[in-house]
């Protein structure tokens, strides 16, 4: 008899909860079936009792990058490549590829912001040439994300990006788990 996936889960799940499961036998078993391989997976983030917290983000990010965060990735890589041809540029594409991987996963992270006067003549000169077309950018697609009530959350992620890409510099992404005191 085959099984189905909601089987597998099931059997998964309840072997996890016992005290005679081995991982490494089931995952050699799921690395040979491709299905059982997906399901493994989402039964390890949907029920490991050490990232209880730390899975409806991680499913967040999935779907972002997914529906979204994987052309906003790219655009801010585009953005750090075209800063990087100039020799003048090249700190401000390396930050662009930090802010890169934020647009990518932006689930559990957080900007901070610092004063800096030399932070504001940077993001003058970025808002003219770069800034306003990734805003927008961002901005639209946060709008487009926000008509359905499942978005909402992807869409306030983008409008997040989209106030980072007015003042990207000066800024700080830190990691939910961190502590920081302001």
């Amino acid at each position: 008899m085959k099984s189905t996936p909601l089987s597998l889960v099931s059997s998964l799940y309840h072997e996890t909860a016992s005290s005679s499961f081995n991982e490494s036998a089931t995952l050699q078993y799921c690395l040979k079936q491709k299905e059982a391989f997906v399901v493994y997976l989402l039964t390890y983030i949907i029920f490991n009792e050490e990232s209880r917290g730390t899975r409806m983000k991680t499913l967040g990010n999935i779907l972002w990058f997914i529906f979204g965060g994987f052309f906003g990735g790219l655009s801010w890589l585009f953005a750090g490549v075209i800063w990087c041809i100039t020799i003048i540029g090249i700190p401000i594409g390396l930050q662009c590829f930090k802010l890169a991987g934020l647009s990518f996963w932006p689930f559990k992270k957080r900007v901070v912001y610092s004063d800096s006067g030399v932070s504001l003549v940077v993001n003058i000169i970025w808002l003219i040439i770069s800034g306003l077309p990734l805003a927008i950018g961002h901005c639209i697609s946060g709008l487009f994300l926000c008509l359905t009530i499942i978005g909402i959350p992807f869409g306030q992620q983008s409008f997040k990006l989209a106030k980072l890409a007015l003042m990207p510099f000066g800024a700080r992404v830190v990691s939910t788990n961190d502590f920081y005191f302001e």
